[in-house]
């Protein structure tokens, strides 16, 4: 799978124009935080100088197409972890077979991703673009969230952080 670079920034900051040469970029905001998240392809050369940014390379586990792949993702739902370490085969098993597919499923899901980022912490991510916000709530989402695995495997997580994003204008 292919490498990626995320940028984190204070939303309360502004972000640098890129260059003319440089790539179109996934640009989110926080919903509730003072947070951006910019994933890039190639890193930009004024992020590794900028006092502001902190630059994290992800390596990508796995990427699924939602139910909802013909839709435009207004935003971003991001769960970042680690897992005690006797769980974690059991942990990439549970995301790859049951609960990626799972809420990749779940109507207004754009698209799902996990991440693994390389020497840094938390060091999983698991990404979910959707087509609104009510999709978390919604009963489908509840569903796939509730199952015996899903229940086994969530005591195991620590370091958490979950972040909802709207698209950056």
């Amino acid at each position: 799978m292919s490498a990626l670079w995320l940028v984190k920034r204070p939303q309360s900051m502004a972000w640098p124009s890129p260059g003319p040469s440089e790539p179109p970029v996934r640009a989110w905001n926080a919903v509730q935080q003072d947070v951006s998240y910019r994933y890039l392809q190639t890193l930009p050369r004024w992020v590794p100088s900028d006092p502001h940014s902190t630059v994290h390379a992800l390596q990508s586990i796995q990427s699924l197409a939602g139910c909802a792949a013909h839709q435009v993702a207004g935003y971003h739902y991001v769960v970042e972890t680690d897992v005690q370490p006797d769980m974690e085969a059991e942990f990439n098993a549970w995301y790859e077979q049951e609960h990626l597919p799972g809420l990749a499923a779940v109507p207004g899901t754009v698209r799902a991703a996990r991440y693994q980022q390389e020497g840094g912490q938390p060091r999983y991510l698991a990404c979910y673009d959707l087509a609104h916000a009510e999709v978390l709530n919604s009963p489908a989402w509840l569903a796939v969230r509730a199952t015996p695995w899903s229940e086994r495997v969530r005591p195991a997580f620590c370091n958490t952080l979950r972040t909802l994003f709207r698209r950056a204008p």
